[in-house]
């Protein structure tokens, strides 16, 4: 997962978390969420610090449950 900023024709400049999957030599990417809009790069800092604490958490959902052995 990274976070992707992509310029929007109205001047704004989106935020979306995306995940990259390969299937053979085919890549795709899909949106996994779409943060908010920015117009300038000071307000660009809170979508980005949002998305970078979403990507975090969902790595610590992903990770494997695994009991201690006593």
């Amino acid at each position: 997962m990274f976070i992707r900023k992509k310029d929007k024709a109205n001047g704004k400049t989106a935020v979306q978390i995306v995940e990259t999957h390969r299937s053979g030599k085919k890549v795709s990417q899909k949106i996994y969420r779409h943060i908010g809009q920015a117009t300038n790069e000071k307000e660009l800092n809170e979508p980005k610090r949002l998305a970078q604490t979403i990507i975090e958490e969902f790595k610590e959902q992903r990770k494997p449950y695994t009991d201690p052995i006593w």
